[in-house]
């Protein structure tokens, strides 16, 4: 299931336990390959310059979160795709 983190650069989670809790989701514990094919679901954003009072209101967040929900590795398959993907025949070597 993809997943996206997102922080405040100044926020009260330690940048430490933020880079934890994105290795437990998978993110940055692996190669992802030079073409990136091997990429982790999880996504991680720090937006610089605020805290978790205000960074709800930071402008660079909407775009942060629009790129994540066009990405095809975190967006779920619609159409054909999602019907393949939701079918009863399919097995586990496809």
């Amino acid at each position: 299931m993809p997943v996206m983190l997102v922080f405040a650069d100044n926020d009260s989670v330690s940048q430490k336990h933020i880079a934890e809790f994105f290795a437990l989701l998978g993110g940055g514990v692996k190669e992802p390959g030079w073409q990136n094919t091997q990429l982790s679901k999880a996504r991680l954003a720090i937006v610089p310059g605020y805290s978790h009072y205000n960074f709800v209101n930071a402008p660079e967040l909407a775009p942060i979160i629009d790129k994540y929900l066009a990405d095809p590795l975190t967006s779920p398959p619609v159409g054909a795709a999602a019907a393949y993907q939701a079918s009863p025949e399919r097995t586990k070597s496809d």
